[in-house]
């Protein structure tokens, strides 16, 4: 009978195993037509949870609105300057530097507002 299960492995043996190992792929984004809202806001309540568990503290939660209002500001130029590339109507582009705008004014105002006394976002 054939042993099919070795004894052991070398070191190098292993690290050659793991050089030759195939990844998993990473699975396609899903689009908005195939998530619920209940399904979305479970994602974002894990991403969150997953953040406190490295750094528990309302900092954590304003370091996070700062990045997605970031987002949205840089999203939302660009949406308008793709408007003007595609030389699209005047209203659609000012619509999306309003938007940006606004974004703008929500961060303005959330770095008037203090989570403690080590917050470096304090008056930006």
């Amino acid at each position: 009978m054939t042993q099919s299960v070795p004894n052991g492995f070398s070191m190098s043996e292993l690290e050659d195993l793991l050089k030759n190992a195939q990844e998993e792929p990473t699975p396609e984004p899903k689009s908005i037509d195939e998530v619920t809202q209940e399904e979305v806001e479970t994602i974002a309540d894990r991403v969150l949870s997953e953040a406190l568990k490295e750094f528990n503290d309302p900092l954590m939660h304003k370091a996070i609105l700062v990045n997605i209002i970031n987002n949205f500001i840089r999203w939302h130029n660009a949406m308008a300057e793709k408007c003007i590339e595609d030389k699209q109507d005047p209203q659609a582009i000012a619509c999306w530097y309003k938007d940006a705008g606004k974004f703008q004014a929500i961060a303005n105002i959330l770095f008037t507002i203090s989570v403690g006394e080590n917050d470096w976002y304090l008056n930006k």
